[in-house]
C-alpha cells in the first residue's frame, strides 16, 4: 500500500476511536450531572460495559476500512425448516486471538441467525446427456436451414434454373411489372427532372436456396426455391440520392392473439384452422412515388427483346418483396378484403384480429399467416370467404 494511503487509513482509524471516547466521556458526564428526559437521547451503554462499546465500535471501523475480522461459519448448517443457521452441539463460537490496532484483545461474535429468502435444496449432480445412440439416429445435423446458391450453380444446375424460371414466370402472371412500356433508364430519369416529380430507381435480384440439402440426391423433400426480390437497401431517386420511403409500418398479430384463437377454438363445439397467403406480399398494390426497376436478363418475358435497349427499366406495380413499403401495402390489402366480407376489427390495442360477427368467427393475420377459430359447422363458409379475396391455402 502506497505511504500517503496506509497514512490516510491509519487517521481515520485514530479519529473512529477518539469517536468511541469521546461518547463513553459523554455517558460519564450524564451520570454525574443528571439531566430531563427529553435531553438524554444517546443510546450509550452502561460505564461496566463501556470497554467492550470501545472494542466494538473499533471493531466495526476496522470492517469498514477492509481490515476487520470476518464471521467464522465452520460447522454451520442451516435449518430450511426453521429459516435460521444452527450449529452441532459441540460447535461453539470461539474467541479470536487477534489484536486490535491498539493492541488490545477483541471477540468475534458468533451469528446464529440472519434475515434469508426462503430457499428449496436442489440436487446440483450434473446429468449425462443422451448419446447418439440412445436417440435412435446416427448423427446430427442442422435442421429446417436453406443451402444458399450461387449466381454460377443457379444459371448451370437444371433445377435450380428452372425454380428461378418459375419464380419469375409467376410474378408476370401476378402483374408484378408492367411490361406495356419498356424505356431507357436515363429517359425517365431525365423526365423526372425536368417535370420535377420524384421517382424511385431499383435493381431487381434473383435468389436461389436448396431445401432440405442434407437428404440424399433425389428425394421429394430437397428442391430448389427461387424468389425474386427489390434490393431495397439500393432504391435512389432520380438525383441518385437515397430515397425517402412511406414508412407507415406495419402491426402484425401479435402472440397473445394467436393464443385467443387456440383458446377460442377450443370451446366445444369449435375448431380452428390455418391457411397460408400464397404470394402474400405482390397480391398487393404498390403505391407512393412511382418506382422503376431493372430486372435480370433471365426475368424477362420471351416476347421482349431486351438487346435493343442499353439499360431497360419497366414499371414496378405490385408491393414486392424486401420493399420498404412492402409489408404496409399487403397490411392495407388483407385489412381492406377481409371487411369486405364481414370481418371487422376487434379492438384497436390488437391489430390484425378480426371478428365475424354473424358467423362468430376469429380470424387473426400474421403476415401471411391465417388463423381462423369458431364454430365446426362456419368454419368452411368463413373460410371460403377470406380466401376468394385473399388467395389462400388451407
Amino acid at each position: 500500500m502506497p505511504n500517503h494511503a496506509r497514512g490516510h487509513g491509519d487517521r481515520e482509524c485514530l479519529s473512529a476511536t477518539r469517536d468511541a471516547n469521546d461518547l463513553i466521556n459523554i455517558k460519564k458526564y450524564n451520570a454525574v450531572s443528571p439531566v430531563t428526559p427529553s435531553e438524554t437521547s444517546t443510546n450509550i451503554p452502561s460505564d461496566d460495559d463501556g470497554q467492550e462499546f470501545l472494542n466494538e465500535w473499533a471493531e466495526w471501523s476496522e470492517h469498514e476500512f477492509g481490515r476487520g475480522p470476518k464471521a467464522h461459519w465452520e460447522d454451520v448448517h442451516y435449518d430450511f425448516n426453521t429459516g435460521k443457521i444452527t450449529t452441532p452441539a459441540k460447535a461453539a463460537p470461539t474467541a479470536s486471538t487477534s489484536k486490535d490496532f491498539d493492541g488490545k484483545s477483541k471477540v468475534d461474535h458468533f451469528v446464529s441467525s440472519i434475515p434469508c429468502m426462503p430457499c428449496v435444496h436442489q440436487d446440483l449432480e450434473h446429468r449425462e446427456k443422451f448419446g447418439q445412440g440412445e436417440m435412435r439416429f446416427g448423427k446430427l445435423y442442422n435442421a429446417m436451414v436453406s443451402r444458399p446458391v450461387g449466381r454460377k450453380e443457379m444459371m448451370e444446375d437444371p433445377d435450380a434454373k428452372a425454380s428461378m424460371r418459375n419464380e419469375w414466370l409467376g410474378q408476370h402472371k401476378q402483374g408484378v411489372y408492367d411490361f406495356s412500356m419498356v424505356r431507357e433508364y436515363d429517359d425517365v430519369v431525365a423526365e423526372a427532372k425536368r417535370e420535377g416529380k420524384e421517382v424511385h430507381m431499383a435493381r431487381v435480384h434473383g435468389i436461389c436456396v436448396e431445401k432440405n440439402y442434407q437428404l440424399p440426391k433425389g428425394s421429394p423433400g430437397r428442391k430448389f426455391k427461387g424468389r425474386g426480390v427489390l434490393l431495397g437497401n439500393q432504391v435512389k431517386n432520380q438525383h441518385w440520392e437515397a430515397a425517402f420511403f412511406q414508412d407507415l409500418g406495419n402491426s402484425p398479430a401479435t402472440f397473445e392473439a394467436s393464443r385467443w384463437a387456440d383458446f377460442y377454438g377450443c370451446i366445444p363445439g369449435h375448431n380452428v384452422k390455418l391457411a397460408d397467403a400464397i404470394q402474400e406480399y405482390i397480391q398487393a398494390r404498390l403505391t407512393g412515388p412511382p418506382c422503376w426497376v431493372e430486372l435480370p436478363e433471365d426475368a424477362w418475358p420471351d416476347d421482349i427483346d431486351i438487346r435493343k435497349f442499353r439499360r431497360p427499366v419497366v414499371r414496378l406495380v405490385k408491393a414486392l418483396y424486401c420493399h420498404p413499403d412492402a409489408g404496409t401495402m399487403w397490411e392495407q390489402h388483407c385489412d381492406t378484403h377481409v371487411r369486405e366480407v364481414g370481418f371487422m376489427p376487434v379492438v384497436e390495442e390488437w391489430p390484425s384480429m378480426y371478428f365475424h360477427k354473424e358467423l362468430k368467427l376469429l380470424l387473426v393475420i400474421y403476415v401471411d399467416d391465417l388463423k381462423l377459430a369458431g364454430p365446426a359447422q362456419n368454419l368452411t363458409k368463413g373460410q371460403g370467404m377470406g380466401n376468394v379475396k385473399v388467395e389462400a391455402t388451407n
